[in-house]
């Protein structure tokens, strides 16, 4: 399905767009993102039941996502345009709304046409000193597609950062050394701006202190063990994001 899959573990890359932007289950907001909270209330009903076609052109589009394509709708509520997209929060059927594409120069479709242009994730960089599992996300990632570069070392995959056009980060996050937060704040120290994916197997990760750590970089954290199907998600969701910035249509 051309969905993107939300969970406790993605949702807060809504907080790294400088737009207003809500996660709707049942017509009620799930998730508001920072920029959200400080505008007046949305009704987001309206919004979802009013996605509408353009003048002179189609209010459905297509955006290449990791080699699929995902549905965006346009919807026009009180002289806002709003970019909606069908998700899943929690395997809760919804919506993301993304507030005032018509804020900017750009017309809707011209910013839909400059997000689906935008670069996409091709060049991954691995770091986990077990080298069973570093193999395993190595295959997995082949699999779909990216060319990935693997290092056990955190301090050996900072200096290949200086040389290699990495698109992604994908870390542990308990190495001895350095943890995959303290990686990734180094990461962002010489590549900022570019998206992250921390994996732990410790229960209840993450916790509240660690998203006030990371609030403002593209973040995204999984569980172990990894399966397939939920890094492929992950990798949609975060990869959306990343275009969306390198479309300048988020900012």
């Amino acid at each position: 399905m051309s969905i993107l899959h939300f969970n406790s573990g993605n949702i807060h890359l809504l907080d790294y767009l400088g737009m207003p932007a809500s996660i709707v289950v049942n017509d009620g907001a799930a998730f508001r993102n920072m920029a959200m909270k400080k505008t007046a209330g949305v009704d987001f009903g309206s919004i979802a039941n009013g996605m509408m076609p353009i003048p002179g052109g189609s209010g459905k589009f297509r955006i290449q996502i990791c080699r699929r394509e995902i549905k965006a709708w346009f919807a026009r509520l009180d002289n806002t345009d709003y970019m909606v997209i069908g998700i899943t929060y929690n395997k809760a059927p919804g919506y993301m709304i993304l507030n005032g594409f018509n804020s900017g120069e750009l017309s809707f479709p011209e910013s839909m046409r400059r997000l689906d242009s935008a670069k996409g994730i091709q060049k991954i960089l691995l770091v986990d000193d077990n080298h069973t599992i570093i193999e395993t996300y190595q295959s997995i990632l082949q699999f779909l597609g990216y060319e990935t570069f693997q290092f056990t070392n955190p301090f050996t995959a900072l200096e290949s950062m200086r040389t290699e056009g990495f698109d992604l980060l994908i870390s542990d996050y308990d190495m001895p050394g350095m943890t995959g937060l303290e990686l990734l704040k180094n990461f962002h120290t010489e590549r900022p701006g570019l998206p992250v994916i921390i994996i732990s197997g410790s229960v209840g990760f993450p916790g509240s202190m660690i998203w006030a750590e990371i609030h403002g970089h593209m973040v995204s954290f999984m569980n172990k063990p990894v399966a397939l199907a939920d890094l492929s998600r992950s990798l949609e969701v975060i990869e959306f994001f990343y275009k969306l910035s390198r479309s300048g249509c988020g900012e």
